[in-house]
């Protein structure tokens, strides 16, 4: 496997994940706002 293909593989992680922990800072923020 080239590096240029593991960069890749690690992008698509990156940009698949980001909105997940987007989501999850939202909810925490959230939470201690409601306090």
């Amino acid at each position: 496997m080239s590096d240029k293909h593991l960069e890749s593989i690690l992008k698509i992680e990156t940009v698949n994940t980001k909105p997940e922990f987007d989501k999850l800072l939202a909810e925490k923020h959230q939470l201690h706002a409601s306090h």
